[in-house]
Formats: C-alpha cells, sequence, structure tokens
C-alpha cells in the first residue's frame, strides 16, 4: 500500500545538484524472464525502457550516429535499453558479403551503450520488405533478395513519395508476393536470412549488453503458416549459437494498428517473448481519445503475452506530432508504468530536421527534435526491484509512490528508480523522501533514485517522493 505519512521512517530533504556528465555505472547483469517479468541475473524484477534508434538508420549509408556522444542525453530520458536497428541490405547488399565496417558501426553503438549502462536489443528490421518494393518505400532486405521475376522500384523514401505507405501496403499485392515468395524459400533467400540471423546470434554473444534479437520488424504475411515457421527456425538458429539471449517475436504488420487480432504463437524456445507494436489510428488521424482506444488495445495485448506466460516489451509505440501529442504519449506511458511494462519507444532521431523530419517517408516522430524534447512525460518509474511491483501512483508535479513486495533480505539497490526530478518537480531540485524503516533512499544522480534494503523485510516496502 503507498504512503500517505512517514511510518517511522527517516525523512530526507535532498537539495540535489544535477550532474551533467556520463553515467558512470557501467553495465548491468544479463536479462532473462522469469514468467511474466524480465530478471537480472541477481533475480530482481527489471522494467525495460527507451527509444529506438534511429528512425533514420533505414537509408544509406545507413550509420546514422557519426557521433555516439549523442547518446549520452538518453540517461535523462531513463533509458535502460534500446532497440537498435540493424538493416540486411546494409550488411550484405552483395551476396554473401557481409560488410564488416558496418557490423563495427554496430558493435561501437553497443559499446558505447553498455558504458552507460544501457541494454541492447538487435532488431532485424524492414518495412515493406525492401526500398525496392512499395513503390520505393520499404526498407531492409536487399536488392537480391527479390525475386528476377519482379521488376524493383527506384527507392524514394520522400514525404512526397511515401506518406502513406501504412495504408498502401495493406493493400499492395506486389509486396505480398515479395513476401510469399520470402517464406517459400525462393530463391534460398530464406536460407540467407537464417544464416544472418545465426551470425549475428554468435558475433553479440561476446556483447553480453546484447539481450535479445527481435528476429523480424512487423512482418507481412500469414502468421500462422508464413511467420511463426519462419520464426521457429529463427529462434533455433538463435539458440544455437546463443543460449541466454532473449527472442523478441513481433506479429504481423496489421496488429500494430490494433484492428487486427494476432493468431502467432511463441516459437518453441525458452525466454521468448511477444513483442507488439502500438500506433494509434486517432492520433495519425489528428484527433484524441481520452486514452480510451489506448487502452482498450494494450489490455487485449498484454492479454497475449499471459498466455505465452512470457512479459510484454512493446517494441515499438510512438506519436506523430502535432496537436494532441504529449497527451497520447502521457496516455502511453500511463498504462506502461501502471502496469509495470517494458517497451521502447519510436524513436530518437538526432538527425531530425524541419524539412525532412525523421528522415524517412517524412515520419515525424523523434523525441528530440533540433534541441527540442517532445512526446514524452518525463514521469517516474522504476527501472529495478528486488522484489514483486505493486501499486505506483504519480500526481505530476506533486508526489510519487510506489510499493513492491520485498525479497526479505538486506541488499544494496533493493530499488532503481528513474526520477527526474528537474522536470518532475521543478527547477529548484528540493525535495522529500520517505521510506520504509529498512529502506535508505537517496538520489544516484539527477534523474535517479536509489533504494538499499538495510534489514529483513518480509511484505511490502514502499518509497515516496514528495516534490
Amino acid at each position: 500500500m503507498g504512503i500517505t505519512k512517514p511510518l517511522g521512517c527517516a525523512v530526507l530533504v535532498l537539495l540535489v545538484q544535477f550532474l551533467r556528465g556520463v553515467h558512470s555505472g557501467g553495465m548491468a547483469s544479463a536479462i532473462s524472464t522469469d514468467g511474466m517479468r524480465f530478471v537480472d541475473a541477481e533475480g530482481r524484477t527489471v522494467i525495460l525502457r527507451g527509444f529506438n534508434v534511429a528512425g533514420d538508420a533505414k537509408l544509406p549509408d545507413y550509420r546514422p550516429l557519426k557521433n555516439l556522444t549523442t547518446l549520452n542525453d538518453l540517461r535523462r530520458f531513463g533509458v535502460n535499453v534500446v532497440r537498435s536497428l540493424f538493416i540486411w541490405e546494409a550488411y550484405e547488399g552483395v551476396r554473401g558479403v557481409y560488410d564488416a565496417s558496418y557490423l563495427e558501426y554496430h558493435l561501437g553503438v553497443v559499446d558505447h551503450l553498455a558504458r552507460l549502462g544501457i541494454h541492447t536489443i538487435l532488431d532485424i528490421h524492414q518495412d515493406a520488405f525492401s526500398r525496392y518494393t512499395l513503390g520505393g518505400c520499404g526498407d531492409g532486405f536487399p536488392l537480391w533478395a527479390i525475386p528476377a521475376r519482379f521488376s524493383p522500384a527506384a527507392p524514394d523514401n520522400s514525404l512526397q513519395n511515401c506518406s502513406r505507405w501504412g495504408p498502401r501496403l495493406v493493400t499492395d499485392q506486389p509486396t505480398r508476393r515479395v513476401f510469399e515468395a520470402f517464406y517459400n524459400n525462393e530463391g534460398g533467400v530464406r536460407d540467407s536470412y537464417l544464416a544472418l540471423v545465426e551470425h549475428l546470434a554468435g558475433v553479440f554473444r561476446t556483447r553480453p549488453s546484447v539481450i535479445g534479437f527481435d528476429l523480424l520488424n512487423e512482418p507481412v504475411g500469414d502468421e500462422v503458416r508464413h511467420v511463426a515457421p519462419l520464426y521457429t527456425d529463427a529462434a533455433a538458429r538463435v539458440r544455437g549459437a546463443n543460449s541466454s539471449a532473449l527472442i523478441l517475436a513481433t506479429p504481423g504488420f496489421l496488429v500494430g494498428s490494433g484492428f487486427v487480432p494476432t493468431r502467432l504463437r511463441p516459437p518453441p524456445v525458452d525466454h521468448a517473448v511477444f513483442s507488439p507494436h502500438f500506433y494509434n489510428f486517432v492520433n495519425l488521424a489528428g484527433g484524441y481519445d481520452f486514452g480510451v482506444y489506448t487502452r482498450s488495445v494494450l489490455r487485449r495485448l498484454l492479454a497475449v503475452s499471459r498466455s505465452w506466460g512470457e512479459p510484454l516489451f512493446l517494441g515499438e509505440f510512438g506519436v506523430f506530432h502535432g496537436r494532441f501529442a504529449d497527451l497520447f504519449a502521457a496516455d502511453m506511458y500511463r498504462f506502461l508504468d501502471d502496469n509495470f511494462l517494458s517497451g521502447c519507444q519510436w524513436s530518437y532521431t538526432t538527425n531530425w530536421s524541419p524539412d525532412k523530419k525523421d528522415g524517412w517517408n517524412g515520419e515525424d516522430l523523434s523525441v528530440v527534435a533540433g534541441g527540442v524534447t517532445r512526446g514524452f512525460p518525463f514521469t517516474p518509474s522504476p527501472r529495478v526491484l528486488a522484489g514483486t511491483p505493486l501499486v505506483a501512483r504519480t500526481v505530476p508535479h506533486v508526489s510519487y509512490e510506489l510499493s513492491w513486495r520485498s525479497n526479505g533480505a538486506p541488499r544494496t539497490r533493493a530499488a532503481e528508480i528513474y526520477f527526474p526530478l528537474n522536470e518532475f518537480c521543478g527547477s529548484n531540485g528540493f525535495a522529500t523522501i520517505e521510506a520504509s524503516p529498512s529502506l535508505e533512499c537517496g538520489y544516484q544522480d539527477a534523474y535517479s533514485l536509489l533504494c538499499n534494503q538495510t534489514a529483513v523485510a518480509e511484505g511490502t516496502l514502499s518509497v515516496r517522493v514528495n516534490c
């Protein structure tokens, strides 16, 4: 239960001097699953939150992060995981030849994120199959993956050509036939994909901060006949090369709209995580739904993950920036926070510009845009708990309280909480902390509240911050 007044606990009044440097904590433990929870090597519950990086990674030269220090600002958002886009065309533009420089780019990104204490999920990304399909509006697969009987389009990922690429994909039969050829292994392309997956799982096994592999972004095709068998084979390849990585299975393209229920079942391996996407069509149309549609769809997706017996990881969610963007973002994070769910917002694109927006198909969803932060609510939420989360209550700019069922034994770092003090409480850097008697809590840095458990405590522990 939440705390409404100090219960024999010390009240700490902290005047925080904000830290502007890179977080020095280093990489946390590897992540696995335990029922509906993500857990670290110590058995603590982990809530994974972060961004997709980046919206312009889909286009040549496929290396959007020219200066890795632009990732340092992720700490301000409480990021502990990044879903990093890996483009097959960039790595194997010539069949059978892997581009070592592209791999080195990704290894550099992974290593820099690890130094910031941030995990990575490697996302084998595609949209509408390829830059040479859907009238030049897609991305992902190399040109050689398209059977010779199809006429490839000239790539043109401009706003003028591709602003309605999503609705076009729903009815575009040539693109669907290219996907069917892939699933049928025409020209051995499916075999090449599986070889790629196995290769990447082996390479990144040396990087413990790479906690999982998203097998294929938003696949088009029948989930039962096409997608599930592909995931079964791909998951087996990952497991053969990496015994501990999470396997993220993304359902079909249309599931992310909320209009179509998924029929996808989990690959028959351990730690196979349901990883749907969600974009609110009311937001896309310029309206606002007061959270009704958002909650309805997310509850259905959460029910699927429960049927899998694994935690939900919302691989993509985002807001199209306009009049109601901040309201939609607040609705999304409220649901995630209330249910202690994990996911990555689309996207963190540091190359955003007023003319090209996110740089691909005229999309405009980046949380950073020309030095401005948008579509992100800066609300506190836990990242690690030594126990089971129970209740979180947030009164914006007033208070935050969190309770969890303790694992019992004394320990350091019993709770690690993202708490953006300046953004949540105001610029004076002043707040009081009330905690259960067995907890000692204080700020680790400008965005992190840390609680150590100093005594055996069975049952519920609580912490409350008052602005």
